[in-house]
């Protein structure tokens, strides 16, 4: 599973400044990976995809093995 951040069609952090709603974006961002989390997947930081200016664009995830 990807979690596409790119296809939200939000524009958070473009240009020279910095967004007002970079915060509000990862919290939104974290709180999701924090639910998908207890519900059993697990973030593949090593396979992150990153846009050209640096910023995460998707985050690969996978179901963790059952204990």
């Amino acid at each position: 599973m990807i979690l596409d951040l790119e296809s939200s069609g939000f524009e958070f952090g473009a240009g020279h400044h910095e967004c007002p709603g970079r915060t509000l974006a990862e919290a939104i961002v974290s709180g999701i990976i924090k639910a998908l989390t207890k519900q059993g997947y697990a973030l593949l930081a090593d396979l992150i995809e990153y846009a050209q200016d640096g910023r995460p664009s998707a985050l690969p995830m996978e179901v963790r093995a059952s204990d």
